[in-house]
Formats: C-alpha cells, sequence, structure tokens
C-alpha cells in the first residue's frame, strides 16, 4: 500500500491470513477507525485522540495505531502472534457496523 493511502479518521478491515495444514484467512475486525500512522517521517495524528491504542504495520514499514474495543484488541493481539495481518481501507460509501 503507497505511503499516504490510509490516514488518521480513516476506517480499515482487519484481515488474518492463517497458514499451516488449513491455510485460511478470517476478519478480525471491521470498521476500526486509524487514529495516528507512523513511520512515514513525522507522525500524523488525528486531533484529540491519545497514542494508547493497538496498532499493525502495513507492507511499507508504516505502523497504524487504532482505535479498537477490549476484545478486538485481543483478537488483534492473537492474529499479530499467528497470522499474516492485511487491511483493507473501507470506501466513502461503506456503512460502518458496530
Amino acid at each position: 500500500m503507497p505511503r499516504g493511502s490510509v490516514r488518521p479518521r480513516d476506517r480499515v478491515d482487519l484481515l488474518a491470513t492463517f497458514a499451516g495444514g488449513r491455510p485460511h484467512t478470517e476478519t478480525v475486525a471491521t470498521g476500526v477507525e486509524v487514529l495516528t500512522v507512523l513511520g512515514s517521517g513525522t507522525p500524523e495524528a488525528a486531533p484529540g485522540l491519545g497514542d494508547a491504542a493497538p496498532s499493525t504495520a502495513t507492507a511499507t514499514g508504516q505502523t497504524l495505531v487504532l482505535l479498537v474495543t477490549p476484545d478486538q484488541a485481543e483478537q488483534l493481539a492473537y492474529a499479530r502472534a499467528f497470522a499474516d495481518l492485511s487491511i483493507s481501507v473501507e470506501g466513502p460509501h461503506e456503512e460502518v457496523t458496530p
């Protein structure tokens, strides 16, 4: 994903691809708000939002700090430990589901 493709306040879906005997992909979370994008020089942050949130790295070496629920944070931590993570940026007309 090219730098600048994801910005603070964008919404992303998180996907985890598990390898092994039965490779598969699972959706970890949908409609997650990006708080900060790190790793592209100066951090770009959404105004007024803290930085104590789970994060995930992109293929370009950027790190996304995300606003997630405690359950999503647990699922994301598990996926980071055992799977390859990828993101999908939501389009401007997609509906956010809680």
